[in-house]
């Protein structure tokens, strides 16, 4: 019986990685530290400050997701405005993820698809 339930590609690159860190040394030794040890303290550091900055830059990237993005009606995918097809459909500005999804949002509303630029 094998030691891992998963396939045996990841079973042996974690053996790998397991061999590569053992002989460079890089597996802690020594006692586990407690809890106390790791929840005890909040020191202001540069880990703080890097924490913070990631923090500014993930907000910053998901407003600008948000701002961007618009959702084709047809499968519900996201897809950037500026890149996205845009038709012009019963007097509606649509944006959509592909030309397949235009065409069968216009045959569901019986128009001819028409460049909204």
């Amino acid at each position: 019986m094998r030691a891992c339930a998963i396939p045996s590609s990841f079973c042996s690159l974690a053996t790998i990685i397991d061999g590569l860190f053992s002989g460079l040394g890089l597996i802690p030794t020594g006692p586990r530290p407690s809890r106390g040890d790791i929840f005890g303290t909040i020191a202001v550091n540069y880990k703080l400050f890097l924490n913070i900055l990631g923090l500014a830059i993930f907000a910053v990237f998901l407003w600008l997701t948000a701002q961007r993005g618009v959702t084709d009606p047809v499968c519900g995918m996201k897809v950037d405005k500026a890149k996205a097809i845009r038709k012009e459909i019963a007097g509606q500005t649509l944006y959509f993820c592909s030309e397949h999804c235009a065409h069968k949002a216009a045959a569901n509303h019986g128009v001819i698809l028409t460049s909204a630029g």
